[in-house]
């Protein structure tokens, strides 16, 4: 497999196995969609589907090595926009970055991630928090 398509796989990973902690909680269930690396011929709206507590939230999932920066080509313009329109419509939309060189994460509300200038974002505004810390 190549590098391009393991990108990402260890942050997808960790996250799998805490919604899996959380599933055992009668009001948590979670989806993985399928994406085109498993071969699906749409583009995925997100990594994971969690539905806790009534509420639907859409969690999409990046990886990268920088300790505070995301490139804008990690995340297409095209997906920001499809997870919107479900934002629009009443759920919870969020990037969800695993930092592996600090191993640390942040999330933020896909709406942060419209606005494109330079060629990456600056994540340090947004606090680091560990995965456990985020999904409760």
């Amino acid at each position: 497999m190549s590098t391009s398509a393991n990108r990402g796989k260890e942050a997808e990973n960790l996250v799998k196995k805490r919604l899996e902690v959380l599933a055992k909680s009668a009001n948590v269930a979670w989806h993985r969609p399928p994406d085109m690396r498993s071969g699906s011929f749409q583009p995925a709206l997100c990594d994971f589907l969690l539905l806790q507590d009534g509420q639907l939230t859409l969690i999409e999932v990046k990886q990268t090595a920088h300790d505070f920066r995301l490139p804008h080509g990690n995340l297409s313009a095209e997906q920001v926009g499809r997870m919107r329109v479900w934002e629009m419509a009443g759920a919870r939309c969020y990037i969800l970055v695993y930092h592996s060189g600090i191993k640390q994460w942040r999330m933020e509300d896909v709406g942060y991630f419209s606005e494109r200038t330079g060629g990456s974002w600056d994540l340090r505004p947004l606090s680091t928090r560990r995965l456990e810390e985020i999904l409760v």
